[in-house]
């Protein structure tokens, strides 16, 4: 409960802060004044957006009540509440470690691994070779392109690593730019 409305939010451990559209802001909690606040946030390709405030709210949890920030954003789409890492630290302080202990999903509790352990196995390169895909676009369709995710410097070595055993082993092949040619969709 969120200031005694029941708004149902998505848990985000990837958020850093937990945020609400400024819709659902006008329509529960417009009676809190709104903190002027600079925080910058961005979405997961690297995107601003416009953070226009932030609200002190009551939160009730399993009969727990803390008085939480609440970052109020504005954008061209509306979204789920996300409840982020700032709440959860409050709320939830051992979230790290149940998350953690996550090792796999239900729907994958009844699949039969042995059965085709052979696409699994960590030695095995399953990689498809000797085999060409075509793909038939619509005059409609038109490729996205966005900025690569940054890798973060801890990282670069391990990814540098992996991307030239996996050229090696033919699973991916460097190219030097990205192909704009189309395939005639009238074949």
């Amino acid at each position: 409960m969120i200031e005694k409305f029941e708004i149902e939010m998505e848990i985000d451990t990837g958020a850093c802060v937990s945020v609400i559209h400024i819709d659902d802001y006008n329509k529960y909690l417009r009676h809190i004044e709104m903190q002027k606040d600079t925080k910058c946030l961005k979405v997961v390709t690297g995107d601003r957006v416009n953070v226009v405030g932030a609200i002190l709210v009551n939160v009730e949890i399993n009969c727990n009540s803390w008085k939480l920030k609440l970052y109020v954003l504005d954008g061209d789409q509306t979204f789920t509440p996300l409840l982020g890492r700032n709440w959860l630290d409050v709320c939830a302080p051992n979230w790290r470690n149940i998350v953690g202990e996550l090792k796999c999903l239900n729907s994958l509790d009844k699949f039969n691994f042995e059965k085709y352990s052979q696409l699994f196995s960590k030695s095995n390169n399953s990689t498809i070779r000797d085999y060409t895909a075509e793909i038939y676009l619509t005059d409609e369709a038109y490729p996205i392109f966005s900025k690569p995710y940054p890798v973060p410097y801890g990282l670069r070595k391990k990814v540098e690593d992996e991307l030239e055993k996996m050229c090696k082993e033919g699973v991916l092949v460097p190219v030097s730019r990205s192909s704009n040619k189309r395939a005639n969709s009238n074949k």
